[in-house]
């Protein structure tokens, strides 16, 4: 009959399916928990390494355009655009394999000028509504606040970078955690 499961039944086949299901989300779940508290307890060596890998993607990315500049029966200036690239995905790969912590604070640096000019942009538009006869007060905090939350990000780049890497972290060990408890229902 159809509704019955023997060995080699569809019932059993969906059994098996089942359990592949349930040993691979529990893997993906436990590699994504086990990221998270990498992430949280060395959010620095987690950050180098994946400049160094990024450093090295470059190098390939040298390596293969080199070879395409001398192989290449293009014109001069398309061989020369190949070493020109060549050169310069050598040089990034060469800085973000050498000084990564250089390379990751620069991140921080460009995100804290950012919030410092959308914070005076905010301070601007809060004397606006000052002049305007509105209520600002909140306005003007608020600015105020971005301000400084830019100077914070700004003068201490590395630190805001790694709390950055922690808080994803602890995003990952949730999620790995989450996809453990569903795994173990299916």
């Amino acid at each position: 009959m159809a509704g019955e499961c023997s060995n080699g039944s569809p019932c059993e086949k969906g059994r098996e399916g089942m359990r592949t299901k349930k040993t691979a989300s529990a893997t993906v779940s436990l590699i994504i928990l086990l990221l998270g508290i990498v992430l949280v307890i060395k959010p620095g060596g987690t950050l180098n390494v994946i400049c160094r890998i990024v450093g090295f993607a470059f190098l390939l990315a040298a390596a293969v355009l080199a070879v395409f500049g001398f192989g290449s029966r293009e014109e001069k200036k398309q061989r020369a655009f190949y070493f020109s690239g060549a050169v310069l995905a050598a040089l990034i790969g060469i800085i973000l394999i050498a000084n990564p912590k250089f390379v990751i604070s620069l991140l921080p640096i460009a995100v804290g000028l950012f919030v410092i000019v959308n914070g005076a942009i905010n301070f601007m538009q809060a004397l606006s509504i000052r002049k305007s006869g509105k209520r600002w007060g909140v306005h003007m905090v608020l600015a105020v606040l971005t301000i400084l939350l830019g100077i914070v990000i700004f003068t201490n780049p590395f630190s805001t970078m790694e709390l950055l890497v922690r808080i994803m972290g602890v995003i990952l060990i949730y999620d790995g955690i989450s996809n453990l408890i569903t795994a173990s229902r299916l």
